[in-house]
């Protein structure tokens, strides 16, 4: 996954670190805006969070815009509690993103500790396979958002990755995709889970366009 530096932007170096070089600099390709890699970029903007800007995620293949501008949360990733019945409220308000930096979804393997109470496949979801405990290996750094703010989405073609009481469980892979087809989330939206939509962070892009316009 990657972000798009535009003229007038701080930038990075290979290393990662923020130099206080701007885009159309002698740092940049002939002068010209540039693509870093987005966990390295972002993950700084979360510890210097005055130099991040608001950022609209896109498909990854198609580049269509799949969200409308975002700011990053600076809260803790906390999922509200809920009562079961119908899906629970968000846990990403409208208008902002956090970035998850556990494994989440598919594929699962064993717990190391298969006596640990605490254990969760999902977000507030234990799971068992086959009478084993199991927990994810999927990708870390997901990009959690309100559904709501991904409107465009469409759910997946095959039934099976839709599978829940209430709605989607997520626990069968990417559920959502591009209008493209090009699958790039997975929502959340069952009765007795977290309400949240993750974005793939190798399967979408993100682009800053402006100063957040809150703190959350």
């Amino acid at each position: 996954m990657e972000l798009v530096q535009r003229p007038g932007d701080p930038v990075a170096s290979q290393s990662g670190v923020w130099t206080g070089a701007a885009a159309g600099s002698p740092d940049l390709d002939g002068g010209q805006p540039r693509r870093l890699p987005y966990r390295r970029k972002l993950s700084d903007c979360v510890a210097r969070c005055n130099t991040l800007r608001m950022v609209v995620f896109s498909c990854g293949r198609c580049g269509a815009a799949l969200t409308p501008d975002l700011a990053l949360s600076m809260r803790e990733l906390i999922r509200p509690a809920y009562d079961g019945r119908g899906p629970g409220p968000a846990t990403m308000p409208r208008g902002f993103f956090a970035v998850d930096p556990e494994p989440f979804g598919t594929p699962f393997v064993p717990a190391e500790n298969q006596d640990d109470d605490l254990l969760h496949a999902m977000p507030g979801l234990p799971m068992m396979i086959d009478g084993v405990n199991v927990v994810s290996a999927g990708p870390r750094d997901t990009i959690v958002v309100h559904p709501d703010d991904a409107s465009t989405l469409r759910l997946h073609p095959e039934g099976d990755r839709l599978i829940g009481c209430c709605g989607p469980n997520g626990t069968e892979g990417s559920n959502q995709v591009c209008p493209c087809g090009a699958e790039v989330a997975t929502l959340m939206a069952d009765c007795y889970g977290p309400n949240e939509l993750h974005f793939d962070p190798h399967r979408v892009s993100a682009t800053e366009v402006r100063r957040p316009h809150a703190d959350f």
